[in-house]
C-alpha cells in the first residue's frame, strides 16, 4: 500500500513554498522559494533542486492532486510502495532494467505538486 513519508529537506517546513522555475534540459532543475517570485518577501529564501538523472516527472495543480491524495508530511515527501512506479513497470517493459532502484519524490509548492521518479536523490543548494 502506498504511503507518504516525510523527506527532510531545507524547505520541508516553509509555510508557503512556491515553485519559482522548472527547467528540463536533460537534467531537471527546480527552483523553489518562500512565497511566489513576485511576492513582497524581500529576503525570501530560495533553493535549487537538481536531478542529474530522472525517469519521469509530472506537475499537477494542487487542487486536482488533493482530490485523491492528502499531504500532511511537509513540503517534501518520499512515497513508499508508490502506485506510479508500479504503473510504469507494467506499462514500460524496460523501466525496471533502466531504473533499478526508483524513488518517488514529491514537492508541494504552492499551487503545484511536482512528482519526480529518480534513482538518485537530488542535489539541493540554497541560493543567495
Amino acid at each position: 500500500m502506498e504511503k507518504q513519508v516525510r523527506w527532510e529537506t531545507p524547505f520541508s517546513d516553509i509555510p508557503f513554498l512556491g515553485m519559482w522555475e522548472l527547467v528540463d534540459d536533460g537534467e531537471l532543475h527546480i527552483q523553489v522559494g518562500e512565497g511566489l517570485p513576485e511576492s513582497s518577501i524581500k529576503k525570501a529564501r530560495k533553493w535549487m533542486v537538481e536531478f542529474e538523472k530522472y525517469a519521469t516527472y509530472r506537475n499537477s495543480n494542487e487542487d486536482f492532486y488533493l482530490i485523491t491524495n492528502k499531504i500532511d508530511t511537509g513540503n517534501s515527501i518520499n512515497v513508499e510502495n508508490p502506485n506510479w512506479i508500479e504503473q510504469l513497470k507494467s506499462e514500460h517493459v524496460l523501466f525496471s532494467d533502466n531504473h533499478k532502484t526508483p524513488v518517488h519524490f514529491i514537492f508541494s509548492a504552492g499551487d503545484d505538486i511536482l512528482e519526480v521518479i529518480s534513482c538518485v536523490e537530488p542535489k539541493i543548494t540554497e541560493l543567495k
